[in-house]
């Protein structure tokens, strides 16, 4: 037992261990909030303009939590379904409701969705994508059409699959961040 000078036992805390380094992918999920939280109004534009300067410089990830502090957690909208998995297995198949936007995050899991039993009154649904390491499957019937908007790919990669069709059914837009994981997209197999 360490004592200090007095000869008596010395209580005082130990040296905080040493804070978690940001990674680039860290910064840019900060900077995403933030753009969500300007959008919903709660931030001004100045302020927006300021954090996102000190997030995108950001050394720790308690630089970044401090910078997104007073904002609301994201949360689903209504019409929205968020599947989330750390390393687990997630699967989504069968009879089932598709809601108008799905969250799909996942660190170094499996996600399984397929829509091809489900029910889906949607002409439009909105897939978002967030994914480390891990591997996302995404199968719809053949008559939904897949646009894939808009795909951030750091060391991972996407495999669409799917075949253009006759716009009879939804369109399925697909908005993806994937660190070095795998989105693949595909109609069933025949």
């Amino acid at each position: 037992m360490d004592m200090n000078a007095g000869g008596r036992p010395d209580h005082t805390p130990a040296s905080p261990a040493p804070a978690l380094r940001a990674s680039d992918s860290d910064r840019e999920r900060a900077v995403n909030e933030l753009q969500r939280a300007v959008a919903a109004g709660m931030l001004s534009l100045a302020e927006f303009e300021e954090r996102t300067g000190r997030a995108l410089v950001a050394a720790t990830l308690a630089d970044l939590k401090a910078l997104l502090a007073d904002l609301p957690a994201a949360r689903p909208a209504p019409g929205a379904m968020l599947l989330e998995t750390g390393s687990g297995k997630l699967v989504r198949e069968g009879a089932w409701l598709v809601p108008a936007r799905l969250l799909l995050r996942c660190q170094s899991g499996v996600v399984k969705i397929d829509t091809t039993q489900a029910e889906c009154h949607h002409s439009e649904v909105v897939l978002d994508i967030q994914c480390g390491s891990g591997q996302i499957r995404v199968t719809v019937p053949r008559h939904w059409t897949v646009r894939v908007e808009s795909v951030r790919v750091h060391t991972g990669r996407v495999v669409d699959r799917t075949r253009p069709t006759d716009g009879s059914g939804p369109v399925l837009r697909v908005f993806a961040d994937l660190g070095s994981g795998t989105l693949r997209l595909r109609h069933p197999r025949r």
